[in-house]
């Protein structure tokens, strides 16, 4: 029996090209959307909000810098594999990539919503505020017509001053 010994240097890792990678991506896209929609309106998200989510994280997929990461991370790329699998790793990174999306997502949500509630708490506080209604409507009803006059008294009492109101 001849013993064999491999080295394992000499084995060439291949990396997906920039075709391959998308190509990757496109078939996430058609194979995952409906399934990733259907799972997110399950647990009470917006068929819209999971759109939302979905889209950012493919559009952040098909950037070129997230193909430079995958350069970087020498992660190989298996061609005969299916799926995901292609890509070692890949699915653990997509589902990084959406936990940090859905994340914003709703972070940025409450924010806007936060935004929101604030500027509508300035309407009523300025439009529906009783005591600034109560002051608007004496003014109103106390406003000066063309028969009334006003005499002004400062509180010394030397000098009064009054005018005809138009």
């Amino acid at each position: 029996m001849s013993r064999e010994s491999i080295d394992a240097s000499c084995q060439i890792s291949r990396l997906a090209s920039v075709n391959e990678y998308r190509s990757l991506i496109g078939d996430f896209y058609k194979n995952y959307r409906n399934g990733w929609i259907g799972h997110m309106v399950k647990r009470g998200v917006g068929v819209e909000d999971a759109e939302d989510i979905f889209s950012s994280v493919t559009e952040y997929l098909l950037k070129n810098e997230t193909y430079s990461k995958y350069l970087t991370s020498n992660i190989q790329y298996k061609p005969e594999a299916s799926g995901l699998s292609k890509i070692t790793g890949f699915a653990t990174f997509i589902f990084k990539v959406f936990r940090t999306k859905i994340s914003n997502h709703f972070r940025s949500c409450k924010r806007q919503l936060e935004a929101m509630t604030r500027y509508a708490h300035t309407l009523c506080e300025e439009a529906f505020n009783p005591e600034k209604l109560l002051i608007a409507a004496e003014e109103k009803s106390s406003a000066p017509n063309s028969n009334n006059v006003i005499l002004f008294t400062k509180p010394n009492n030397d000098k009064q001053s009054y005018f005809v109101a138009a």
